[in-house]
């Protein structure tokens, strides 16, 4: 993930979005690794298994603030 963000960053890229199943653990992961919490779209994502729909997380990285903390500013 962080080298996906490293990339992305070097590409010009300053602001992504993702989403994630609510409650998994790619939402815990993300929530760790510095994502911004927007909110919830229900009855969003499927599940494998195609049985759902359930909620789904959004969350953002602002590169640009990411790498401002990074370097103390």
């Amino acid at each position: 993930m962080l080298a996906l963000e490293a990339r992305a960053q070097s590409r010009g890229f300053t602001l992504l979005t993702l989403d994630a199943k609510r409650g998994e653990v790619a939402e815990k992961l993300y929530r760790k690794m510095g994502w911004t919490y927007v909110g919830v779209i229900p009855g969003y994502a499927l599940n494998a298994d195609g049985s759902g729909p359930s909620e789904t997380v959004i969350f953002y990285k602002n590169l640009r603030r990411a790498a401002e903390l990074t370097l103390g500013e």
